[in-house]
C-alpha cells in the first residue's frame, strides 16, 4: 500500500515545519486536537486509544529520524527511507488509526540532538505522500533563537542564532524550489494575537472544522506573545549582537516566510 492509496481518499497527511523555537508544537497542538486528528510523533503525540497506536507511531517516528540523520551512510539512509514508507503503510492499514482523517507530523529545523545531525527534507515528505498539506510557521528569528536558548537547546546564543539562520535559509530555499503555492505560512505573531482567525484558512485547507479549533483555543487559552523577551532578558551585549546579526540583509534570504504579524 502506498501513502496516497485511493482506499483512503478522505484522509489527509499534514506536515508542519519551522525553525526550532518558532511555534511548531503549539500549531500542531491546535490543529491535531479536534476529533479525527492525530499527531505521529516528535515532542507532541496525540494518538487513538488503541493498544497498537503507540508502537505504530514509534516505528514511523524512529524511521523518520533515521532518514534525516545526515551522519548515516548511503545504505543506512536507504534503509530508513524504506522503513518510513512501510511504517506509514502500516498506519494506514491498521485498525488503530481507522477513524483518523487527519494525520499530522511535524519536525523543526533542526530537530533532536546533536543539533548538527538531524534536518528535515521537504522533498522526502512530498515523495512519501504527494498530496501532503505543507504548513510552515514563521517567527521573528531573534525570538526563535532566544526560545531555543531558554529551553536549553544550547548554552550559547551565537551558536543558536547561526543554526537558526542556516535552517531558515534552507527552509526558504526548499519552499521556493517546490513552489510557495504548495504551502500555508502561518505568522507566529498573528497566531498569538488572534488564533482562530489566523488558523481559519489553514483549518479549511486541512479539513479541520473551525468551530472545533475555536473550542480548542478557548480551552487552552491564547498563545503568549513573547517575541520581545530576548531584548529584555538577555545581557545587553548579547541582545545587541542578536539584533545586529538578524539584520535586513540576512533576513532577505528567507523573506518569503515573513508575513505581516
Amino acid at each position: 500500500m502506498t501513502a496516497s492509496d485511493s482506499s483512503h481518499p478522505a484522509r489527509k497527511f499534514i506536515f508542519i515545519a519551522g525553525a526550532e523555537g518558532s511555534g511548531t508544537t503549539v500549531l500542531l497542538r491546535f490543529l491535531s486536537a479536534p476529533p479525527g486528528g492525530c499527531s505521529l510523533g516528535g515532542n507532541f503525540v496525540k494518538l487513538p486509544n488503541h493498544p497498537q497506536s503507540r508502537p505504530l507511531m514509534a516505528a514511523f517516528d524512529l524511521a523518520n529520524k533515521q532518514l534525516w540523520d545526515r551522519k548515516l551512510s548511503f545504505a543506512e539512509h536507504a534503509e530508513g527511507w524504506q522503513k518510513w514508507r512501510a511504517a506509514l503503510a502500516d498506519i494506514l492499514a491498521s485498525e488503530a488509526f481507522a477513524g483518523q482523517q487527519r494525520l499530522f507530523f511535524k519536525r523543526s529545523f533542526p530537530f533532536a540532538h546533536p543539533r548538527d545531525r538531524f534536518a528535515p527534507d521537504l522533498w522526502d515528505v512530498i515523495d512519501l505522500w504527494p498530496e501532503v498539506e505543507l504548513l510552515v510557521i514563521y517567527r521573528d528569528p531573534r525570538a526563535s533563537t532566544y526560545s531555543a536558548f531558554r529551553r536549553g537547546f544550547d548554552n550559547d546564543v551565537r551558536r543558536l542564532a547561526v543554526v537558526c539562520a542556516e535552517q531558515l535559509t534552507w527552509l526558504a530555499a526548499q519552499i521556493a524550489a517546490i513552489g510557495a503555492e504548495r504551502f500555508s505560512i502561518v505568522s507566529y505573531r498573528s497566531l498569538c494575537r488572534d488564533p482562530v482567525e489566523t488558523l481559519r484558512p489553514v483549518a479549511a485547507r486541512c479539513a479541520v472544522p473551525i468551530d472545533d479549533i475555536r473550542r480548542v483555543v478557548e480551552a487552552e487559552g491564547t498563545v503568549s506573545d513573547a517575541d520581545d523577551r530576548w531584548s529584555r532578558e538577555l545581557p545587553p551585549q548579547e541582545a545587541k549582537w542578536l539584533d545586529e546579526f538578524f539584520d535586513a540583509r540576512r533576513r532577505r534570504q528567507w523573506a518569503l516566510l515573513e508575513k505581516e504579524g
